[in-house]
């Protein structure tokens, strides 16, 4: 039988941040934790209504691993307009990095990335046209890679999951307020 786990972090004062896990059920399929249904990226920016939220970039991205080179240039630019601090900034360098790969690597044509900046938060959004949901895998000492979604749990304030009609969306928030 499959199950799915949302977990919060309670570690961080004031800090709750969730992460989703696929599971494999014996016969080898996965299932999805659905979590909270958050707002798409294009959402987000028009529901705030009070002006405060900025949506910084909105960009499509080869479907090739070199689409993460071009995804740090664009954040780094727009934590530069937005005069993100430089701590938060390599924060979501990493994060959006990480987000980009793995759309290119486990996801689906076409990947885009958004951007928004709002008071208190900076949201990374990816898309890409493939439904399975992100993993949280148990990475070996030697292994070169696995722990992208370790680094995004232990980061960002928040991230999920968003099911859309031609894929999925991958998000997450980083405080631009950067941790003491």
């Amino acid at each position: 039988m499959a199950s799915s786990t949302a977990v919060h972090r309670a570690d961080a004062p004031g800090v709750d941040v969730a992460f989703h896990r696929e599971v494999l059920e014996p016969s080898g399929a996965a299932t999805a934790n659905q979590g909270p249904q958050m707002p798409n990226h294009d959402e987000v920016a028009r529901d705030r209504g009070d002006g405060s939220s900025t949506q910084c970039l909105d960009v499509a991205l080869p479907d090739e691993l070199g689409a993460a080179r071009r995804a740090r240039a664009a954040l780094r630019e727009c934590c530069q307009d937005q005069d993100v601090d430089p701590d938060v900034c390599q924060v979501a360098l990493l994060l959006g990095s990480e987000l980009v790969t793995n759309a290119v690597v486990h996801g689906a044509a076409p990947v885009r990335l958004s951007i928004t900046v709002d008071g208190t938060v900076l949201r990374l959004a990816v898309s890409d046209a493939s439904t399975r949901h992100p993993v949280l895998r148990a990475a070996p000492p030697t292994a070169s890679g696995g722990r992208g979604m370790h680094l995004l749990t232990l980061l960002s304030r928040a991230w999920g999951v968003h099911e859309e009609a031609d894929g999925k969306t991958v998000w997450c928030t980083i405080s631009l307020s950067p941790s003491v």
